[in-house]
C-alpha cells in the first residue's frame, strides 16, 4: 500500500521487522562518521578545507594527503551506500547523526509515521504527518496502532 504522496506505508510489525537491520547500518554509519571526523581533522589541520570539496584528489596533494582524501572519499561514499540501503527499505533517515528514522503509516486512517531512533529496540512511537521528532508520542501497546487518534 502507498500513502498520498507515493510512498509504501509500514505496519508497525513491518516497521519492527526492520529494526535489527537498521541498527546494523546505523552502526556501521556511525563508525564511517567518526572516521570521517577524524579524517576531516587531519585534513583540516593540512589547510585541506573539505566544505569546500578540497577533500577531492588534487594535483598538489602530497602521499599523506591524497591517501587521507581517498580515504575521506571511501568513509563518505560508504556513508551514502548505508544510507542508500535504508532507503531502498521504505524508512525515512530524518536525522543521521541521533539515528532518527521515520516509517510512514496509516494511522486513524491519515498518514502519519512510525519512528524510532537507534538505540530502541522496536518502534516505540508515533507521530502526525506535519508534526517533529519531538512531537512523537508513544505507542500504547493496549491499542491497535492502526486506530490511533
Amino acid at each position: 500500500m502507498k500513502d498520498p504522496q507515493g510512498r509504501q506505508v509500514f505496519t508497525l510489525a513491518q516497521a519492527n521487522d526492520l529494526v535489527p537491520t537498521l541498527k546494523m547500518r546505523f552502526s556501521r554509519i556511525f563508525a564511517h562518521q567518526a572516521r570521517l571526523r577524524e579524517v576531516g581533522q587531519e585534513l583540516k589541520s593540512l589547510g585541506v578545507d573539505i566544505r569546500a570539496g578540497q577533500w577531492r584528489p588534487s594535483p598538489r596533494d602530497t602521499p599523506h594527503s591524497g591517501r587521507l582524501k581517498a580515504d575521506f572519499a571511501r568513509f563518505l561514499d560508504e556513508t551514502n551506500h548505508e544510507l542508500a540501503a535504508i532507503h531502498m527499505l521504505g524508512a525515512l533517515v530524518k536525522d543521521l547523526h541521533q539515528g532518527h528514522v521515520d516509517f510512514p503509516a496509516l494511522i486513524g486512517g491519515k498518514p502519519a509515521f512510525f519512528c524510532w531512533q537507534y538505540g530502541e529496540d522496536e518502534v516505540l512511537h508515533w507521530h502526525q504527518e506535519q508534526a517533529t521528532f519531538v512531537q512523537r508520542e508513544p505507542i500504547d501497546p493496549g491499542r491497535n496502532p492502526t486506530k490511533i487518534h
